[in-house]
């Protein structure tokens, strides 16, 4: 949930609003959710609200927050799956151990005769020996905080 704002149009319908537990997981990316409260536990198949943030990922046995779409008047009888209910967890933890981070060397090089080439499925850079670079990709983004500078004397587009 990236804003509690998109909460609102939920709660005009509160009646809708459940704990569950998530009974199983399908292929197709949809939940089913056995709503607390219910006497028969029906499985209600339910999509997920993504959060804008990563590692939320669902498993069966969750606590989850749902919002029944039958409460709320929806025609396809889904529920939506609102979040995952728990204790925070706190930040997320380290990619190393902060001691073997820190052994680590504070800069690398790596260097060949010919050219180097880093490829990872359809994308890949190529350091030729002769200065030049070749970036081949399907998609290309540069992110900076300041500023982006391209010097050459001739830039050339498509």
């Amino acid at each position: 949930m990236s804003n509690l704002l998109d909460l609102v149009p939920v709660m005009g319908h509160a009646q809708g609003l459940r704990r569950g537990v998530v009974s199983s997981l399908a292929d197709d990316g949809c939940v089913c959710v056995a709503l607390d409260g219910l006497e028969d536990r029906s499985a209600l198949p339910c999509d997920v609200l993504n959060p804008d943030t990563s590692g939320s990922v669902l498993s069966t046995g969750d606590a989850v927050l749902v919002w029944a779409g039958e409460a709320a008047g929806l025609p396809d009888q889904r529920g939506v799956v609102l979040g995952k209910l728990g204790p925070h967890a706190g930040s997320s933890n380290a990619v190393a151990d902060p001691a073997q981070f820190a052994a680590r060397p504070a800069s690398l090089v790596i260097e060949t005769q010919g050219e180097l080439v880093l490829r990872n499925g359809k994308s890949r850079i190529r350091l030729g020996a002769e200065g030049d670079v070749e970036i081949s990709c399907t998609s290309f983004a540069t992110r900076s905080q300041r500023l982006l500078r391209l010097l050459a004397p001739l830039i050339k587009l498509n």
